[in-house]
């Protein structure tokens, strides 16, 4: 009979391909992320664009001038599109194609024939494309984007800035709810947990500073269905920042008691919009929201920190409910598992005893659940505003704060409620046709017999 071997030897071997297996993971991961970072800085680095100064004057004559730098030195050869559009909804008002300055670099159009002069003190837009050779004939394009009586809207840095922040945030939640879930990545998990805690409460006030300050996101808001709108709707008397969902904002009303015009409505009829804005008082200089949800966003806000504290009083409770040290413990070191943090989605886990996979299921159960509570918390309160609206109409403001903040908080009870109800309701009736079922389907099969 074959020797099998010691089994201390056996174990000491598949140790050893467990770590050369560990150590292939780390090498191909690094390879991983240095072409990925190399692409990123060729990209981000690579200097294959015209830089175009541009200058805009709103006198009379409206004056677009500027030049064109390329590593330095001014380019002599190419062409200038100038296109105006209006900033507020795009439209196209005037372009034109100038050549540059064979001798500096610099290109100018002025005149009535670019820009009449009754719409050159409206918000503009006004764009200056480059194509054309450098010096040493390589083709360069260009483009700089000037606004005038209007606030820019966010730049290109801020919006991709925003999007990888969210995109990494999002990808290190869905590699700490899924594959295997080691002691060290159960920490991580608690601990983000922490702090999409706070970064929740913080988002929505970051979010509300930037939209307040930038008046071309506060105009988009306002036309949009979904959006932070300043000003009244029903039950609301007084001008404030209100959570607009599905309404019609109207213009402001001026002081001096002028409106601008409208479009032609409909008849008023009894319960409509026109009865609605009757029973809410305009309020000068301040829009109106006819229709649709308006809430005020300190309900929303409140909502949001009551289910945020509910939540880190709940982590606290999952860690003690659940023993970590039965889980297994990790092979490879920090490093090594944050470089091979994005193939490890793909890979499968290692064999786990039932334990482990009740203490894997339970932590991860109860996390999403309270992400999810946190989440319904300002939905649960636009429900409870719209309930004691029916009640009264202009409902006290202490009340309104008390019951945001306690909704918020016992959102997870809520939520609990409400899906027992469900689960109950429809048990029942579930149960109910099939003792209908039951009791008529020997007779239906007689009859068919029959």
């Amino acid at each position: 009979m074959a020797d099998e071997g010691d089994p201390k030897d056996l174990a000491s071997a598949a140790v050893g391909i467990e770590g050369r297996s560990d150590r292939s993971g780390t090498i191909a991961a690094g390879i991983f992320w240095v072409v990925i970072l190399a692409i990123a800085a060729v990209v981000y680095f690579r200097s294959d664009t015209a830089d175009v100064l541009l200058e805009v004057s709103t006198g009379a004559p409206f004056t677009v001038k500027g030049s064109v730098m390329f590593d330095g030195a001014k380019v002599t050869n190419g062409q200038v599109h100038l296109v105006i559009n209006s900033a507020k909804d795009n439209r196209y008002l005037g372009s034109l194609v100038i050549p540059v300055d064979g001798k500096d670099g610099t290109f100018r159009a002025a005149g009535p024939g670019l820009l009449p002069d009754e719409v050159r003190d409206k918000p503009l837009r006004v764009s200056a494309r480059f194509l054309g050779q450098s010096n040493k004939g390589k083709s360069v394009p260009g483009e700089s984007v000037v606004y005038i009586n209007f606030s820019p809207p966010l730049g290109r840095l801020t919006m991709w800035g925003s999007l990888g922040g969210a995109s990494v945030l999002a990808l290190a939640l869905i590699m700490l709810f899924t594959g295997e879930l080691t002691r060290r990545k159960a920490r991580v998990l608690f601990g983000m947990t922490y702090f999409m805690t706070f970064f929740s409460l913080a988002a929505p006030i970051a979010l509300t500073v930037l939209v307040s300050q930038n008046v071309y996101l506060v105009e988009i808001m306002g036309a949009a269905p979904i959006g932070l709108v300043k000003g009244t709707a029903k039950g609301v008397n007084t001008a404030q920042w209100l959570l607009n969902i599905g309404g019609a904002v109207t213009a402001p009303r001026r002081a001096s008691g002028v409106t601008d015009p409208a479009p032609a409505s409909p008849p008023p009829t009894a319960g409509g919009a026109d009865s609605e804005s009757r029973a809410t008082p305009t309020v000068p200089d301040a829009a109106h929201v006819v229709g649709g949800l308006a809430v005020p966003f300190y309900v929303v806000f409140l909502a949001m920190l009551g289910a945020g504290i509910n939540m880190t009083i709940q982590v606290p409770k999952i860690q003690n409910r659940y023993d970590i040290a039965e889980l297994p413990a990790a092979t490879t070191s920090l490093i090594a598992a944050t470089l091979q943090a994005p193939m490890a989605i793909f890979s499968g886990g290692r064999p786990q005893t039932p334990g482990q996979g009740e203490i894997k299921f339970g932590i991860r159960r109860e996390l999403i659940g309270n992400y999810m509570y946190l989440l319904s918390a300002p939905f649960l309160a636009i429900a409870v505003y719209y309930l004691l609206q029916v009640i009264a109409t202009n409902t006290a403001e202490p009340v309104l704060v008390l019951m945001a903040f306690s909704t918020g908080l016992v959102s997870d009870r809520i939520i609990s409620r409400i899906t027992k109800f469900a689960e109950d309701t429809l048990g029942a009736e579930t149960k109910k046709k099939l003792l209908l079922r039951q009791r008529w389907a020997p007779k239906a099969a007689a009859a068919k017999r029959g």
